[in-house]
């Protein structure tokens, strides 16, 4: 996502609500395809992809402390 996007983001919640699902959305879309079992999240998307596995757009768990994502 743009820097500018976020800044929106922060300004506005509900652009960040809009950007935040269409994240998990996009990483739903990922976890599909053939190539991908489980996505790793980057450390500034943990907040965003534990609200997306609350909201079942896909599975989380932990690895140590890395968190990763599985298609549901």
């Amino acid at each position: 996502m743009s820097s500018f996007l976020q800044g929106l983001a922060e300004l506005i919640p509900a652009v960040g609500d809009w950007a935040r699902r269409a994240w998990c959305h996009r990483q739903r879309q990922r976890l599909v395809g053939v190539n991908a079992t489980v996505l790793w999240v980057p450390p500034d998307k943990v907040p965003w992809a534990l609200w997306g596995a609350e909201h079942r757009f896909f599975d989380a768990d932990w690895a140590g402390r890395l968190l990763y994502l599985r298609s549901r």
